[in-house]
């Protein structure tokens, strides 16, 4: 449906242009949007929560983060889903 993908461009857009703070940014990926954050979908919302804990511990722009830090694999494996909620997005929803 495309909700999660604009959701993600969304915070991209308003941390690169705007210049809001990673925190204020993620406001785009809310549940009135369509986005579920307890479905698979949340790993966007954890992704950007992995660099708000790194950055507040040692700060590093999201840029440079996603540059040096940031580990693809290794969000992708500790990322844990709601198996209701993938069923309410999948089953109910429809939704890829």
């Amino acid at each position: 449906s495309g909700a999660d993908r604009a959701g993600l461009m969304s915070v991209l857009y308003c941390i690169w242009q705007l210049d809001m703070p990673v925190e204020k940014a993620m406001t785009q990926l809310h549940w009135k949007y369509g986005h579920i954050r307890q479905a698979d979908t949340g790993i966007l919302d954890y992704f950007f929560q992995r660099y708000i804990e790194y950055n507040a511990a040692t700060p590093l722009s999201f840029v440079d983060w996603i540059d040096t830090v940031y580990d693809p694999e290794e969000v992708k494996t500790s990322y844990h889903a709601g198996s209701f909620a993938n069923t309410i997005v999948n089953k109910v929803l429809r939704r890829e």
